[in-house]
């Protein structure tokens, strides 16, 4: 298996795990928490995404962590700004 191929199967595990921890945290903790306890874990799942695929690459860390986190948090603050306006 070439390099590629397994750096992107490595991402494509990655991100399905990363993906995984904000839905079970907003599924497993109280309603007047979910806020917070699914912004922090998609906090969370984005470094640890970020920190596998820049080992997996051969890359510096902290680039990717941190363009990985600051457009995450982004969309996902834009995300939920639009879904709060049309509900």
């Amino acid at each position: 298996m070439s390099g590629a191929i397994s750096v992107a199967l490595g991402a494509g595990v990655a991100f399905l795990i990363g993906a995984t921890v904000p839905i079970l945290i907003s599924v497993i903790t109280p309603v007047t928490w979910r806020d917070e306890c699914t912004i922090l874990a998609v906090a969370v799942a984005l470094e640890f995404t970020s920190i596998i695929l820049a080992r997996l690459g051969h890359t510096r860390i902290w680039q990717p962590l941190a363009r990985s986190v600051f457009i995450g948090l982004a969309a996902l603050g834009s995300s939920y700004f639009v879904g709060s306006m049309l509900l």
